[in-house]
């Protein structure tokens, strides 16, 4: 009896070790994403359209379709700059302003599907690691004016080559 009890505590623990290493994991995926997307919106205060511009990769895709439809960087890029120029319509606003006023969500492709009711995997091309940027919504406690553009505070990030990249924006 002491030799089946102890088999399966054995078999417990060798079951929770990877469920436990698995969110360890993603853990740290989004923890590291969300250096690289708070980098990102740190270059929408300082009007750095060269630094958000080379961390997206060549075809983009748009988030907020019904199909997947895809944007060409290379063909859009004074577009794509514009817009990274409109990102924060309140010059006096400092991305200190944006920490404290909006909520800043990383989620899983998973977690977005749960929390919004919805399916992503049918017409986004997910893969496993991509993660949702959401900063667009203030926090429920800030009664201050809007003070960006929303589309730009909505992407999904990849790792390309071992380095994070914009793969899909809002808008």
């Amino acid at each position: 009896m002491i030799q089946l009890k102890r088999i399966l505590s054995i078999c417990v623990l060798l079951i929770g070790i990877p469920v436990a290493a698995q969110n360890n994991a993603t853990d740290a995926n989004k923890s590291d994403g969300l250096q690289f997307s708070l980098k990102i919106v740190k270059s929408y205060f300082k009007n750095k359209c060269s630094r958000v511009y080379k961390n997206m990769t060549d075809s983009l895709i748009l988030l907020d379709q019904k199909k997947v439809q895809l944007l060409s960087k290379n063909d859009n890029q004074k577009k794509l700059c514009q817009s990274i120029q409109k990102a924060v319509q309140d010059p006096t606003k400092k991305y200190g302003d944006y920490l404290d006023t909006y909520q800043i969500l990383m989620l899983t492709p998973e977690e977005v599907e749960f929390k919004f009711q919805t399916t992503l995997s049918d017409h986004l091309p997910l893969q496993s690691g991509d993660l949702f940027f959401l900063g667009a919504e203030p926090k429920p406690d800030q009664k201050s004016e809007h003070f960006i553009w929303e589309d730009m505070f909505v992407f999904l990030i990849r790792k390309v080559h071992g380095k994070w990249k914009i793969i899909g924006v809002s808008g």
